[in-house]
């Protein structure tokens, strides 16, 4: 293959992305609907205390990523950013 070859190829392929129309890349995406969890956790330590906003697909729990916040000063039940984190794919933790 020359350059010229490959340089008409990658242009062919990116006109053909473009007529991709978006709302039809946009359905593939599932619908992530939240669903927390309060969790009780036992260490040598202590007892930790946490919620876990679950993404879900038709109500079950998905095999995604999660953001986990550890903290001392995390409050449960004031977990306001996982209408941001959940639609998006990703489970939101707090402990």
């Amino acid at each position: 293959m020359t350059t010229k070859t490959i340089g008409v190829a990658l242009v062919a392929a990116a006109a053909a992305a473009l007529l991709v129309p978006p709302a039809a890349a946009a359905a593939a995406a599932p619908e992530y609907v939240a669903e927390t969890v309060p969790y009780t956790i036992e260490t040598r330590a202590g007892t930790l205390y946490g919620e876990v906003a679950h993404a879900t697909v038709n109500g079950k729990i998905a095999k995604l990523p999660t953001i986990l916040t550890l903290s001392p000063y995390s409050a449960l039940g004031r977990n306001g950013d996982f209408e941001r984190w959940v639609p998006k794919g990703y489970h939101r933790a707090w402990v």
